[in-house]
């Protein structure tokens, strides 16, 4: 009876360690197929016949069972947080050293404790990285050095009012939205300025820098993963999630871009340029890439990305952009380009991953982040407000390339799937 006893008390802890393990994934923003994967191998160590983890955007349900007289369910919904990495990398690694039996359930589950407690990166360096990807991606796109500079120290503002807009009003699409609004303004507010003192920035590309900490490359990366992976009521939570980000931002910009004209900030006097500046091809390798390293150092504070993996992250992102830069100078169509290059980072991101033991979307969103279609999210928003014909049009590219992305994930994610199946097969076959 004592024995019986000690296994059920086991078994509950064994049920909150995977619980809580699910629970911190998913308020980091972890795929769906990453959370029932990890809750189920760890509910796999009892040895018991039936275990299951249910995982939904909104809710986890856990069950274990020896299928007689003791079945332990448990449901718990799931709250909503930031975007971060760093504990989707230790929890991961948690629950690979308590089922490969290197640490026992009362280490991993304290350990687990402590991590579901740990704070993020401070303030101060989350608006850092904030300022570091504004001013990275800036130049990315097109601008001077100027532009990157004038982009910093919005993109600093930017954090700022993100970090309080979202503490004071609580709600995502209404705080990118302002956030939006006040990059657009101020955008277009520095550019007069400068004018005023013979200074020549660009505003398209300062605010377009700006925009790029508020896409949604996480909601459409794991949208995709979920997708591949058959969770398809988790895939079409996070891809509204992306679309309404989007909106958001649209919505945001267009704002600003009018208040501007309004008060008479006038976007002939500004001369707005919206094509993508291109010299030579080893000036813009050289170039983008070093700014590519800036921008996703700051994505990384940003999204709290382990920084052992800083190396492996920033080569994913340059390797991704020097490839669509290589097509775009070909003069192949940017949909392809585009899609070849998101082919190349989920490729670099799965080898990454095999290699350090590491989720795939550590390297994965630096991959993607230089391809999502921030510009195109503003230049959208651009023709919307001056009634240009062309807004249409801009709409439709950006829907073409956010996509594009999402497909070549899904592409390159099934080939990946396939191959190591078939490795798997050939393994247990020797």
């Amino acid at each position: 009876m004592e024995t019986e006893i000690r296994n059920e008390s086991y078994y509950k802890e064994l049920v909150n360690f995977s619980l809580l393990a699910g629970l911190i994934l998913m308020a980091s923003r972890a795929e769906t197929n990453r959370v029932e994967d990890t809750v189920s191998r760890i509910l796999k160590t009892s040895g018991l016949p039936i275990t299951e983890a249910f995982v939904l955007p909104t809710g986890i349900t856990v069950t274990l069972s020896d299928n007689k007289d003791m079945t332990i369910c448990v449901n718990k919904r799931t709250a909503p947080g930031e975007v971060n990495i760093r504990k989707i990398d230790e929890v991961n690694q948690i629950s690979r050293d308590f089922c490969s039996g290197f640490k026992d359930l009362e280490e991993s589950y304290e350990k687990l404790k402590e991590i579901g407690e740990e704070k993020g990166y401070p303030l101060w360096l989350k608006l850092i990285g904030t300022s570091l990807a504004s001013g990275g991606f800036s130049v990315v796109f097109g601008g001077s050095v100027l532009d990157g500079i004038a982009a910093l120290v919005i993109g600093f503002i930017l954090g700022i009012c993100l970090h309080y807009i979202k503490k004071l009003i609580q709600k995502d699409f209404l705080t990118i939205a302002l956030c939006s609004f006040i990059v657009a303004f101020l955008g277009v507010l520095v550019s007069w300025l400068a004018i005023k003192v013979n200074i020549s920035i660009s505003p398209q590309y300062i605010i377009s820098g700006c925009l790029m900490p508020l896409v949604p490359g996480v909601a459409i990366t794991n949208a995709v993963r979920d997708v591949l992976s058959g969770d398809f009521l988790s895939a079409c939570a996070r891809a509204v999630e992306a679309i309404m980000v989007a909106a958001a931002i649209a919505i945001g910009v267009s704002g600003g871009l009018y208040i501007s004209e309004v008060i008479g900030l006038s976007d002939a006097e500004l001369g707005f340029v919206m094509e993508i500046s291109r010299g030579s091809l080893v000036a813009d390798i050289i170039y983008g890439a070093i700014s590519i390293v800036i921008a996703i150092i700051g994505f990384i504070y940003v999204m709290e990305i382990p920084l052992k993996y800083i190396i492996q992250c920033c080569a994913t992102g340059c390797i991704a952009w020097v490839c669509f830069l290589l097509f775009d100078y070909a003069k192949i169509d940017m949909v392809w380009a585009t899609f070849i290059a998101t082919l190349l980072a989920e490729l670099v991101s799965y080898i990454f991953a095999r290699i350090y033991k590491a989720p795939v979307i550590t390297f994965l969103i630096a991959g993607i982040i230089p391809l999502v279609p921030g510009i195109y999210i503003y230049r959208a928003a651009y023709y919307f407000v001056t009634k240009s014909p062309l807004s249409s049009s801009a709409l439709t590219d950006t829907i073409k390339l956010a996509a594009v992305i999402a497909l070549g994930i899904l592409v390159m994610g099934t080939i990946l799937q396939v191959i190591s199946r078939g490795i798997r097969k050939l393994s247990k076959k020797e």
